[in-house]
């Protein structure tokens, strides 16, 4: 009985071992494979290792597992409100392009380089995701809110290259409420306007909506902040 005993607690030991020699080489793995990364890149890491140590770090692996075999990932609309995705948003691009990649039915003629410029270069990763507020509300009210949200990191309200990279990688969210980007705004016949994506009559749809018009309970205003890069 001892004897049994005693080579169990021998067995638990050898594995117990086993782990942390595993475990070692892992990390010992893991840290050679970061001091190769360029450090233009080591924002991206830093902060995918903060996403899988989080509270919803199984749906950032399954995600990221999916993005490491070159498949498609993060394809599912949000499925809470609080839910955060990446953004990549291609300045090398026109507005006119990235109004294209939407393929929305109708757009707002009053949409144009002219109105809303954009100030860009090359390609850069934000966080986005949504604030939703369940009560009419005025933009500046639904600005500060959004600002306030996070002091330490904080959001800001989407431009229109950030609104119009979100409706193209997600055409299906704006049929289910209006999505408002108060980052950007312009002057159109005496009215300061910004741009939001909706559904009328089952079409696609970028328009424009009044800033001083208020905001209805379902619309959805969609932040976004820059992937956190470390001081180096």
């Amino acid at each position: 009985m001892q004897e049994g005993l005693k080579t169990q607690i021998k067995t638990c030991t050898f594995v117990e071992r086993e782990i942390q020699t595993m475990s070692q080489d892992m990390l010992v793995s893991v840290f050679q494979a970061v001091e190769a990364v360029p450090t233009d890149h080591l924002g991206l890491i830093k902060d995918f290792a903060h996403k899988l140590s989080g509270n919803r770090n199984t749906k950032w692996a399954q995600q990221g597992a999916l993005f490491l075999r070159q498949e498609a990932c993060w394809k599912e609309p949000f499925a809470e409100l609080g839910d955060i995705v990446i953004l990549e948003v291609n300045y090398d691009l026109s507005l006119e392009e990235m109004v294209a990649a939407g393929h929305y039915d109708w757009k707002n003629g009053d949409i144009n380089a002219k109105r809303f410029p954009l100030a860009g270069k090359g390609v850069l990763w934000y966080e986005a995701r949504y604030f939703h507020f369940d009560r009419n509300i005025s933009s500046e009210a639904a600005n500060k809110a959004i600002m306030e949200e996070d002091v330490a990191n904080p959001w800001m309200s989407a431009p229109i290259e950030h609104l119009l990279t979100f409706g193209a990688r997600f055409p299906e969210e704006q049929r289910k409420h209006p999505i408002v980007g108060l980052g950007s705004s312009a002057r159109v016949r005496g009215y300061r306007d910004v741009p939001c994506l909706c559904e009328y009559d089952s079409r696609h749809e970028l328009n424009l909506g009044w800033w001083d018009g208020g905001w209805a309970p379902d619309c959805r205003f969609l932040a976004v902040r820059k992937v956190s890069v470390p001081q180096v």
